[in-house]
């Protein structure tokens, strides 16, 4: 095997013409290279894994963690939201998705909704509607507190409402957005 040394660029001119003939990377070369490595999944998965070991190691506290992951969750949310208009101008050049690092990315159209707040017969069948689900609502809470079934005024039976509950979630508010 033949000894192989790195020759040292002595001067700033050497260091210059190396760079330009591609043999040192540039200052834009590296950072693309760095922004590429902060949007790697794995990139990602190892930063998210380190909080997770971290927490089961006992050196973080749970809730710092959830609010350390949730202010992640915030940051990256407000950063998709900034790039959005760029990334479908990207995405309405393109036929069909955009396969890139490990996904696929496509623009979905907008639902149509329908708004009927100006239609005097719906407004008047709403109320109505909301008027019979707040007595059903109370015939299921008087069958919880254990009272007689709830009826209304003309005395027919309200049938209860069905109750779900669903689940808990926490709540963080960041205060220093």
């Amino acid at each position: 095997m033949q000894n192989e040394s790195i020759e040292i660029l002595q001067t700033e001119e050497e260091f210059n013409h190396a760079e330009q003939n591609g043999f040192i990377p540039g200052e834009e070369e590296l950072a693309k290279d760095h922004a590429e490595l902060l949007v790697n999944p794995k990139t990602i998965n190892h930063h998210v894994n380190e909080i997770i070991d971290a927490l089961n190691n006992g050196w973080l506290d749970p809730t710092e963690a959830f609010v350390g992951l949730k202010r992640l969750s915030e940051v990256a949310n407000q950063a998709t939201k900034v790039i959005q208009d760029r990334v479908e101008e990207i995405l309405e050049g393109h036929k069909g998705p955009l396969k890139i690092m490990n996904a696929e990315i496509s623009i979905r159209k907008g639902a149509t909704r329908y708004k009927f707040d100006h239609i005097p017969e719906i407004v008047a069948y709403k109320e109505k509607i909301k008027i019979l689900e707040d007595k059903s609502k109370a015939a299921r809470d008087a069958i919880e507190r254990g009272d007689e079934l709830y009826s209304g005024k003309s005395g027919e039976q309200i049938p209860p409402a069905e109750k779900v509950v669903s689940k808990s979630s926490i709540a963080v508010k960041l205060l220093d957005k």
